[in-house]
């Protein structure tokens, strides 16, 4: 492992003479020790030599990056009183260090404008890292610069943690007469990596970085709620759909028992970064009842851009979906006659199409409509079914169903339209409108829209029957 330190070096508000030398104290190896810097810049610096020297006995800080603007650049400059002293310093604990600069000029610190010095400081990480094939740990100091230096810093960090590189923080502070202290903000740090990492899986689907930073393999409610995201993460990413509604119930049972048990017992730091984001789990995967919500599942995976996976688990199981939901109700002869005839396996999908019928082979398909010479009554269907809505919402329910299963087909097989006359006729499309059949539009922005007003019909449905 190889050490970089960073900072944004200040000035001397007078001179090096005339400023007054300082005695930090640290705390951050788990044991006490004091050192005397005039720039808190010089503090955090040996700060960083000495927790690398007592935690890793092979490993030193082995350059330092010091972001200076034109105010330090003088004959008796801080930056040179820095580099002196760290540099004695260096030796006396390990040995010698590489220290150089990068320059910020005045205006573009005057109006916040860092990109320049942020690409100089990435480009001197990266020559360091391609002539050193190790990991590299980021020991960055926030003390030092004016006001805006937290802009940059905060950038700088964002711009390190793209990079994978391990991040230290410290800062140093006064604490009485010509007496301060050292302070490590590495579990600020990491509490901000745990919330990275559950926007990671709540904005793209990948639980990842979050099991990687927190899972430690103790079964407690930590461990329960990241393996349940986890494995709903893997789920849907390989097209797992069959055990997706069992991992819904599971993340659903860990988020329930995390809320409850939180206030029952001590949480720690870290636990309270996801009790604070457990609004934004539950509202990405439940429903206003707080229960698991396949329709907001498929919504998770179009914003995450998983759209195959969206494709499938709305073809493979919204038409299960549609039955326990009940829109159509009573089916159990219409899941009965099914299944005799497909080996005694249910096949809800099936079932969806008893319920349409070709009476013109011109102007009409399966999806034309739900056929009217099998009713009983207004709101009754084959094998004594019965409508939970209206028939026109029904018949456009299954419709979506069926053309979202036929867009699947071709998203898995490569196709680049959908062709009607091998699957619907131009009817039921222009009745409905799907963009993905209309003019060529086979696109994704396109099939987006469509999944999107077909669950958008879906949950007006549901409501309507809870209504």
């Amino acid at each position: 492992m190889k050490n970089i330190y960073i900072g944004y070096i200040s000035v001397f508000r007078t001179n090096e003479n005339d400023t007054a030398e300082i005695t930090y104290s640290l705390s951050l190896s788990g044991r006490a020790d004091r050192i005397n810097a005039k720039l808190s810049n010089e503090a955090c610096c040996k700060a960083a030599i000495n927790n690398i020297a007592l935690n890793k006995q092979a490993e030193k800080l082995d350059m330092a990056i010091c972001i200076i603007s034109p105010g330090v650049q003088t004959v008796q400059s801080s930056y040179n009183y820095f580099k002196k002293r760290i540099s004695e310093y260096h030796k006396e604990v390990t040995s010698d260090i590489e220290i150089c600069s990068v320059n910020i000029s005045d205006s573009d610190e005057q109006n916040n404008v860092f990109s320049s010095t942020l690409k100089a400081i990435s480009d001197k990480i990266t020559e360091f890292a391609q002539a050193n094939d190790e990991d590299i740990a980021i020991h960055l100091d926030i003390s030092g610069g004016k006001r805006n230096a937290v802009i940059l810093i905060q950038l700088l960090t964002k711009c390190l943690s793209y990079y994978g590189y391990k991040t230290h923080a410290y800062y140093a502070e006064l604490t009485g007469t010509n007496e301060g202290r050292v302070v490590s903000c590495d579990t600020s740090y990491r509490q901000m990596d745990i919330l990275d990492s559950v926007n990671e899986f709540l904005s793209h689907g990948n639980a990842f970085p979050l099991h990687k930073t927190l899972y430690s393999g103790i079964n407690h409610r930590t461990d329960i709620l990241i393996k349940a995201m986890y494995d709903i993460s893997e789920t849907i990413t390989l097209c797992r759909t069959k055990e997706l509604p069992e991992k819904m119930q599971r993340l659903h049972s860990a988020v329930t028992n995390y809320r409850n048990t939180a206030g029952q017992s001590h949480i720690t730091d870290d636990e309270l970064m996801i009790y604070i984001l457990l609004p934004l789990i539950e509202k990405k995967f439940f429903n206003g009842e707080g229960e698991p919500d396949l329709c907001r599942v498929i919504r998770w995976c179009i914003d995450n851009g998983l759209i195959q996976q969206a494709l499938t688990i709305y073809a493979q199981l919204i038409p299960k979906y549609i039955f326990d939901k009940g829109l159509i109700a009573n089916a159990r002869l219409l899941l009965q006659a099914v299944a005799e005839r497909n080996n005694n396996r249910e096949d809800y999908f099936e079932a969806l199409t008893e319920l349409t019928i070709t009476e013109d082979n011109d102007r009409r398909n399966q999806l034309s409509r739900l056929r009217n010479v099998r009713y009983i009554g207004e709101n009754e269907l084959p094998y004594r079914a019965v409508l939970g809505v209206d028939r026109t919402t029904v018949q456009h329910v299954i419709a979506d169903v069926m053309l979202i299963k036929k867009i699947r087909h071709c998203v898995s097989h490569a196709d680049t339209a959908i062709n009607a006359n091998q699957a619907y006729c131009t009817y039921a499309f222009d009745t409905y409108g799907y963009k993905t059949y209309q003019n060529n539009g086979f696109t994704i922005s396109n099939i987006i829209e469509d999944v999107c007003r077909a669950l958008d019909r879906l949950e007006a449905a549901v409501t309507e029957m809870a209504d």
